[in-house]
């Protein structure tokens, strides 16, 4: 039955080119590969060190997803929820609220990391520029242009943040997110 309800091999590939392209793409990754890459030997230890990181996350999708199809056979449960509706099925509070915490934290991990990125690269690449052209930043070093670039970053994280809770409120609240994950996934590897 889990067979038969599995994607062709074409559309297999073509998740794993996406996904293999967001890694390399997405903001969130630049910042960790770029930004935060203070000496050439660090490249060295990334290069093991991060597939392996991602070989062990990826050990335990596998074992969640089968039981939880195996527990909710009717799709009364959404699978993005599975690790969290598991363990209230199987009435132990203790985890779930682990379960919660954890993911309550990635996912707060995941807005910082990724406004902190886009607001860098916005401001860098888009409203620095533009701001230099018109004359509202002069190159001048006596100007507290670091403290002008602060603010403007922080006003872009906010501007993001809020971007995104707009976004949440008007769409579909039954797209699943892996379904939002890989548009964003297409749309990067295209940009």
């Amino acid at each position: 039955d889990l067979l038969a309800s599995s994607p062709d091999p074409l559309a297999f590939a073509t998740y794993t080119v996406l996904s293999a392209l967001a890694i390399l793409c997405l903001p969130r990754q630049f910042h960790v590969m770029v930004v935060e890459n203070h000496a050439g030997s660090d490249v060295l230890t990334a290069r093991w060190a991060f597939p392996l990181y991602l070989l062990i996350l990826s050990v335990f999708v596998l074992p969640v997803t089968l039981v939880g199809l195996a527990v909710f056979p009717d799709a009364s449960v959404h699978p993005d929820t599975y690790i969290l509706a598991l363990p209230l099925v199987y009435e132990q509070p203790g985890l779930a609220l682990a379960v919660f915490l954890g993911g309550a934290s990635a996912a707060t991990g995941m807005v910082i990391m990724s406004s902190v990125t886009l607001s860098t690269m916005i401001s860098n690449e888009l409203i620095v520029p533009l701001m230099l052209r018109a004359g509202w930043l002069t190159r001048d070093p006596a100007a507290p242009l670091q403290q002008r670039l602060l603010h403007l970053r922080r006003f872009t994280i906010g501007g993001i943040i809020a971007s995104a809770y707009l976004f949440s409120r008007f769409t579909d609240q039954t797209v699943s997110l892996a379904a939002i994950g890989l548009l964003s996934f297409a749309a990067i590897a295209q940009f």
